[in-house]
């Protein structure tokens, strides 16, 4: 968890989000819970950068997400246009 915490402080200093991306390729659905405090496991004080960057993460991932399905959807569907 040290080194989680120590490897988000560089993710969060940096304006590269690629660098919070690759943090999130690391973080288990488990670590995930515990950062954001899900059964009582861990406190932002503990590791105050880890929760800092999963907050930070959620909004990359549901913009990923959201460009996956769309991807999926054009693929599955041609005749959907993307909008432009």
């Amino acid at each position: 968890m040290r080194l989680l915490d120590y490897y988000s402080r560089l993710a969060l200093r940096s304006d590269d989000e690629e660098l919070l991306l690759l943090l999130n390729t690391v973080v288990t659905a488990q670590l995930r819970k515990n950062l954001e405090g899900k059964n009582g496991s861990f406190k932002s004080t503990n590791y105050a950068f880890a929760c800092e960057a999963i907050e930070r993460i959620r909004p990359l991932r549901e913009r990923d997400g959201r460009a996956q399905r769309a991807r999926l959807k054009k693929l599955l569907d041609p005749s959907v246009d993307d909008g432009q």
